[in-house]
């Protein structure tokens, strides 16, 4: 799979986001030479110097120090035990607004490892210059060393909504970090070729919709099996629960679309090149159990690949039901890849060419 330009990367992640806003605030040269690390630098410089003018975030924390001004609450045990009176001296605890708090951590963090990326400083001296300027604002925010954990921490809260964008750029650049090389600097791997950018991609694809496309009705839902029953009372709870991606709806036309994020859209089957099965029985029994659920509706199924390799656009019926199985060139300039995604949802033609009438 071909790298995607970081022009279409960064707009992917501001729909996958729903942060379309931050789209044209950030200029990225579509020239093929920005690397993905100068990438995440420009956005995180952009979305800092935003926090910094509007205040970084700060929070109450619990201090306890041995003090002669008597302040907040005394604690009598420690007291004791470091005989603080007789240096004329208590213990208290009081709580104190500080900086130092999650969200600041994690950005500064991010902010570090920007600034050890590898080749940054010498391609963008002024670039490197804004991280670490940035980087010093927060000095009085603990250097940690992040883990996963610590993005499910977050509470993203009101006074934490500033922080939403900013903090999956700097996910993103705890996941695509690699560990220093000994030598003090940091290469990044090209996530958009792995399991991760699966998600991101259904998600661009689901909320480009809601964006664009606002006659239709977009969401997901968990289609119900249709005339079973379990002949054992154990047996219902073995049977796998159904999740669609993307249901796009307007009147009675109802679409299913399954993204699917494969190196390679095809299998090899006896040297010939196939679709995957499983996709296509996973889109058939969604169609056919939504379609008992609501036989008002005409349902469709799209399975949307992106474009790997070769390039394809394949229309079906399918026991009455709309098919197409389609690749998404996501290397070309992005106006193409919103024109072929809205291409998607033109009228499915009652009769395919060279079908015969019934």
């Amino acid at each position: 799979m071909k790298s995607i330009p970081i022009q279409n990367l960064y707009y992917l992640l501001c729909y996958a986001w729903d942060h379309l806003e931050e789209r044209d605030e950030i200029e990225v040269a579509d020239d093929g030479n920005t690397e993905l690390a100068e990438l995440f630098a420009r956005v995180l410089v952009h979305g800092t110097q935003r926090l910094l003018k509007r205040g970084f975030y700060r929070d109450y924390h619990e201090l306890q120090e041995e003090t002669p001004r008597l302040r907040g609450r005394m604690e009598f045990t420690p007291s004791v035990r470091q005989l603080s009176w007789l240096k004329g001296r208590m213990v208290c605890a009081y709580t104190e607004l500080s900086y130092d708090t999650l969200p600041n951590r994690i950005l500064k963090a991010a902010l570090r490892c920007l600034m050890e990326a590898n080749g940054l400083k010498d391609r963008s001296k002024s670039l490197w210059a804004e991280l670490a300027t940035l980087y010093d604002h927060l000095r009085e925010v603990s250097d940690i060393r992040i883990t996963g954990r610590d993005f499910s921490r977050v509470q993203l809260h009101g006074n934490l909504r500033s922080y939403r964008f900013i903090l999956r750029v700097c996910e993103l650049v705890h996941y695509a970090i690699l560990p220093s090389d000994g030598s003090g600097t940091r290469r990044f791997r090209d996530f958009s070729r792995d399991e991760r950018m699966a998600a991101l991609f259904e998600a661009f694809v689901r909320n480009f919709y809601q964006r664009e496309s606002p006659e239709f009705a977009a969401g997901r839902s968990n289609p119900v099996w249709q005339e079973l029953e379990a002949l054992d009372p154990a047996g219902m709870s073995h049977f796998p629960r159904m999740q669609t991606d993307i249901e796009l709806r307007r009147g009675t036309r109802h679409i299913i679309l399954d993204c699917k994020y494969y190196l390679n859209a095809l299998s090899e089957h006896h040297d010939r090149q196939k679709f995957h099965s499983t996709n296509l029985y996973q889109i058939y029994a969604y169609l056919q159990n939504l379609q008992l659920m609501h036989p008002g509706r005409a349902f469709e199924g799209i399975l949307l690949y992106p474009e790997t390799g070769e390039s394809f656009c394949h229309r079906y019926t399918l026991q009455g039901h709309g098919l197409t199985l389609c690749t998404l060139n996501l290397n070309q300039p992005w106006p193409g890849i919103a024109r072929d995604l809205k291409a998607l949802l033109a009228e499915f033609p009652q009769q395919l060419p060279g079908s015969s009438s019934k």
